[in-house]
């Protein structure tokens, strides 16, 4: 899991605030369907989450997923929402997996 806040939005610049991020959905492709569709049920985090891959080159996400085969989930939340909602959001996408994979 790769956590970050995405810039405002600006004219002319991609805006990737509440997304989530894949470069390789390689052995969790029904995780990451699950959880994507429970954060558009409204069930899991504030609003639904888009969804981009691959991770930009150069990108933890990207970089990790090739090269160490350990596939990432960078989760961008919005950085003009109240902090108390971007961390709640992290926090529900992490627990969401950590539970997918009974690690609590």
């Amino acid at each position: 899991m790769d956590l970050h806040e995405a810039a405002t939005n600006e004219e002319n610049r991609d805006f990737l605030g509440s997304s989530l991020i894949f470069t390789s959905l390689d052995n969790m492709t029904e995780m990451f369907m699950e959880m994507l569709l429970e954060t558009i049920s409204g069930e899991l985090c504030s609003e639904p989450y888009n969804y981009f891959g691959p991770g930009p080159i150069g990108s933890i996400n990207n970089t990790v997923t090739n090269n160490l085969k350990i596939p990432v989930i960078t989760v961008e939340t919005y950085r003009a929402y109240q902090l108390e909602r971007r961390v709640t959001d992290q926090l529900a996408i992490l627990g969401y997996v950590l539970k997918y994979y009974k690690l609590i």
